[in-house]
């Protein structure tokens, strides 16, 4: 399971992906590559339970295509089960994701940074968050 995290960071709000196989991180880059193609407009991840696993604090987390005229963001609420999280980028904002992704390797991480949060996609560093 790829494991959704959140919490206050020296940094400021962070969410954390915290995927721990090679076979994770291959169905989370197809999910990455259906965003950038406009193949899904969002993913829900409290939907794709077989897939995510969503930490105590964290109501959800969703994946979601905008216009390339808006900006690419993270957008933090919360509701009645915790955090809500939505990571929101344009086609073109998610390939480059992809492709920063497509850099990872075992024991290492991406940091993406936005105005209100920053998402980090950590592979199989063996991260326990307390």
């Amino acid at each position: 399971m790829i494991v959704i995290d959140y919490g206050e960071t020296q940094d400021g709000p962070t969410v954390w992906l915290v995927i721990d196989s090679v076979a994770e991180f291959t169905s989370f880059h197809e999910l990455v590559a259906q965003l950038s193609h406009g193949d899904v407009v969002m993913v829900d991840c409290r939907k794709s339970a077989g897939l995510f696993s969503l930490m105590p604090d964290v109501s959800n987390l969703l994946l979601n295509v905008v216009p390339a005229n808006q900006n690419s963001r993270v957008e933090l609420a919360n509701d009645e089960h915790g955090r809500l999280i939505s990571w929101k980028l344009s086609r073109d904002g998610w390939q480059e994701a992809l492709a920063l992704m497509e850099g990872l390797a075992p024991a290492s991480h991406q940091y993406f940074d936005y105005p209100k949060a920053t998402v980090i996609v950590s592979m199989m560093e063996d991260l326990k968050r307390g």
